[in-house]
Parts: C-alpha cells; sequence; structure tokens
C-alpha cells in the first residue's frame, strides 16, 4: 500500500543525486586543467610616435569690440506699483 510513494521518494532522490552529480562535474575544473600556468599576457610594443607639431595658430576672424550682449533690466523691489496691480486681493466690488 505504501510502495507507490515509497518508489516516488527514491525515484526523486535518485533524479536529485544525478543532477547534483552532473553540476559538481560541470563546475569541477577539468583533471588536465588543474596546475597548468595561464599563458602570459603580451602587450605590443608602443611604435614610433611621431613627434607633436605646433599648432597652428589663427587670427580671430573680427576685431575686437563691444559685444551685442545687452544686460538684463534692474530687478523692481520697490512696492510703490502695487495699487495698480488688478488681481492684489482687494474686492472692490467690481467683476
Amino acid at each position: 500500500m505504501r510502495t507507490r510513494p515509497a518508489l516516488l521518494v527514491v525515484l526523486v532522490t535518485a533524479l536529485g543525486a544525478v543532477l547534483l552529480g552532473v553540476g559538481w562535474l560541470a563546475l569541477q575544473p577539468s583533471a588536465t586543467g588543474i596546475g597548468r600556468v595561464p599563458a602570459p599576457i603580451s602587450v605590443p610594443a608602443p611604435t614610433a610616435v611621431p613627434s607633436p607639431t605646433a599648432p597652428v595658430t589663427s587670427s580671430p576672424t573680427g576685431s575686437a569690440g563691444p559685444t551685442d550682449v545687452v544686460p538684463p533690466p534692474p530687478l523692481d523691489d520697490d512696492d510703490d506699483d502695487d495699487d495698480d496691480d488688478p488681481d492684489d486681493g482687494v474686492d472692490d466690488g467690481e467683476d
């Protein structure tokens, strides 16, 4: 009566052992590669670098003069013009 669950447990255990063994063999380094010295990293010798040339200097295309930059207007920080503001929060009865 209990042979089916026992057989299932045995099969699952055997399958797990097989998968564990295959995984171990896949991750284990091969026996021929143990202890071998890796190949050295070779860097090619640099080739002759040409001497740097002096940068070409050219005169600017325009004459030095005033720029076209306009400074921004000054900040309006006085409170004198608050009476002209239509949305000043005072209800004067007009809509």
